[in-house]
């Protein structure tokens, strides 16, 4: 019998999802972003009208624009926000950190950069905060130098220090730190996923596998996913193309180069019938997070991700 067998199926997204600066009718990111900027409560309304209109009740904040920053200023306190989401359904179920530079700074310094977001992730009753890695090539906050094994391993030491305070951190407020397997980055490849696993505290730090990621770097996600599942505490649910190609050039905006090997959820070489059997023995067997990377048309990409995902194994 699987571990988490009859566990009923909620669905979400990371917000991501609607970064597409045609669903905000506009022709540029640079636009888009300034427009969320300047009316940051319509920005939250309308996106949650799309959430209501894909059926999905469940997401995951990000980065800005659609940040928690954003919605203290759209609503007023995290209680605000909190009830003003519950007019609608929705709850939160996670939080996306950018930590790129936690390979240089201090326990200290990563524990304060999380108090807000973690004081808010707390008010909305949200559990989990994941975390982006340090990048290792391409875009502004890849390290100065080329890592070679020595500058590698220790780099993975600081952001397994930084990991495992903040994570004792958070645990004061019930919420669990996960690591984030971004293409690029020092936690995407199974020796470095495993590296970290190994360095930090298994009751303070998860894993928060990406489907597409790991697959885009060469990794076997379902294996992955397997391997750890004691260790994962929620997921993204992507497809991809396949391996990155091995002439791939990367600019600083390494995560729009990302954005062209992604694919509609079923439509890439990910094997979601194993990744949704290994999800369903873990922590996050009740929550399918679905993760569409700046969707062109969102509501009707995640109602056909979901549509896709419904088939699967529970």
């Amino acid at each position: 019998m699987l571990q988490n067998e009859g566990v009923p199926i909620e669905y979400g997204v990371d917000l991501v999802t609607f970064y597409h600066p045609g669903f905000w009718g506009l022709s540029s990111e640079q636009d888009m972003v300034a427009w969320c900027v300047a009316h940051p409560r319509e920005m939250w309304e309308r996106m949650l009208d799309a959430l209501a209109e894909a059926g999905v009740s469940r997401m995951e904040v990000t980065f800005p624009p659609l940040d928690f920053r954003s919605a203290l200023t759209a609503y007023g306190p995290a209680e605000a926000v909190r009830e003003a989401f519950g007019r609608r359904g929705v709850k939160v179920v996670s939080g996306f950190l950018n930590g790129t530079h936690w390979g240089t700074c201090s326990p200290e310094e990563a524990v304060a950069d999380v108090r807000d977001y973690a004081g808010f992730l707390h008010a909305l009753g949200a559990d989990i905060l994941v975390l982006g890695t340090p990048m290792t090539h391409g875009g502004p906050d890849s390290p100065v130098e080329p890592l070679d094994a020595t500058g590698r391993q220790a780099l993975l030491e600081t952001l397994a220090a930084n990991c495992d305070a903040v994570g004792a951190s958070l645990a004061e407020l019930g919420i669990r730190l996960a690591i984030h397997t971004e293409s690029h980055s020092i936690t995407v490849q199974h020796a470095d996923i495993a590296t970290i696993m190994d360095l930090t505290d298994p009751a303070l730090v998860g894993l928060c596998p990406d489907s597409a990621h790991i697959t885009l770097s060469g990794g076997d996600p379902v294996a992955i996913a397997r391997e750890f599942a004691d260790r994962v505490v929620i997921s993204h649910w992507k497809d991809a193309s396949g391996p990155f190609p091995a002439d791939l050039v990367l600019d600083e905006n390494v995560h729009a180069v990302h954005r062209r090997f992604m694919r509609p959820l079923g439509e890439g070489v990910v094997d979601f019938e194993g990744w949704a059997k290994v999800m369903s023995t873990t922590a996050t067997a009740g929550v399918r997070l679905i993760e569409l990377d700046a969707a062109p048309n969102p509501v009707a990409d995640v109602v056909a991700a979901r549509a896709f995902a419904e088939e699967l194994p529970e």
